[in-house]
């Protein structure tokens, strides 16, 4: 049996908040079968905000992902493979200042399946946030691969971000997680930008 590695959840999304310079740091019922609600879980670009720097190949991964457009690429942070973070950040209060971002990270798939792997995922939040709560579920899409979706609000002291999230089936690596993160309160002007990007992931 393999076991899923989520001990980056705490500091990944503390890194995202936290203002650092220009350092930044990652219900519905899921269906059997393909259908067009499965279709509608799959990130989908819009023409709007379709523009996104040229596709970045990991230097040790081999995935790859299109970039929004100015965003920050970094491969260094602890507990991730990539951390891609907005150009600007939304002051979310007197002590932290966050940064939407998009974060991947290279794991083993719980007994093999990606549903397993992502309530595996969203139930580790449980001990770095005040709530957590699942908006949408389900199996779907990334490019070509199997992957299973979960759309969670998250609520901290300090702040509280959104994070759209992929658990991808990945047959070089096993498994990716794949997500984009913004403030709750700016999710609105940011879920296309990140959906953009998110839908551009290869394992």
């Amino acid at each position: 049996m393999k076991n899923t590695h989520f001990v980056f959840l705490f500091a990944t999304l503390l890194f995202a908040g936290s203002g650092c310079g220009d350092s930044a740091p990652a219900t519905t019922a899921p269906s059997e079968k393909a259908s067009a609600s499965q279709q509608a879980q799959n990130p989908t670009p819009t023409a709007q905000i379709a523009q996104r720097m040229p596709r970045y190949t990991h230097t040790k991964y081999g995935f790859s992902i299109e970039p929004p457009l100015n965003w920050k690429v970094d491969e260094s942070k602890p507990g991730l493979a990539l951390m891609i973070s907005s150009d600007h950040a939304d002051e979310a209060s007197a002590k932290f200042n966050y940064r939407a971002n998009i974060n991947v990270q290279v794991t083993q798939l719980t007994n093999g399946s990606v549903a397993e792997t992502a309530k595996k995922f969203v139930s580790s939040f449980g001990s770095s946030w005040n709530s957590v709560k699942v908006l949408e579920e389900g199996p779907a899409k990334v490019g070509d691969a199997e992957a299973y979706k979960v759309v969670v609000d998250l609520a901290g002291d300090d702040y509280s971000p959104r994070g759209e999230c992929f658990v991808v089936r990945a047959d070089a690596i096993d498994g990716a997680v794949v997500c984009g993160y913004a403030l709750d309160s700016k999710w609105a002007e940011n879920k296309d930008i990140l959906e953009s990007s998110l839908a551009t992931f290869k394992p």
